[in-house]
């Protein structure tokens, strides 16, 4: 589903789900979503590092409440469907895991330095590449 992709990649905001019933409920430190219609769409590394570059607005936020609420939804999203192998999963130097640590310091809110920026843009682009 397109606009999944887009929310992903930080091109449309969180609330964007609304208009398709996916509505994430944040409670404290929990997660929960509305997803009657169980609509899921295929996610890249690329996609998530795009997000993650990205400026996220969402009414009633600032920008870096907003990216910290992006975040926290990648991170605990059962929606997307993350294509990532076992060996990646298994080695700590993997694209996939670094992106996933950025995701994860993100989602509490921690800053990207200008070298994991460059490392993320590199991965954007399609260049599976952190070294």
């Amino acid at each position: 589903m397109a606009l999944i992709v887009r929310v992903v990649r930080g091109e449309a905001p969180l609330t964007a789900l609304a208009t398709v019933g996916i509505v994430p409920h944040f409670e404290g430190n929990r997660l929960t979503f509305e997803n009657p219609h169980k609509l899921e769409a295929p996610i890249t590394i690329q996609d998530l590092a795009t997000g993650l570059l990205a400026e996220h607005h969402e009414p009633g936020y600032r920008s870096e409440v907003a990216y910290r609420r992006w975040a926290f939804t990648m991170m605990a999203w059962e929606y997307a469907d993350f294509p990532f192998d076992d060996a990646a999963a298994d080695d700590p130097l993997s694209v996939e895991n670094f992106v996933l640590g950025v995701l994860w310091d993100a989602s509490f809110g921690n800053p990207i330095g200008d070298e994991t920026r460059r490392a993320l843009a590199t991965i954007a682009d399609g260049t599976p590449s952190i070294g």
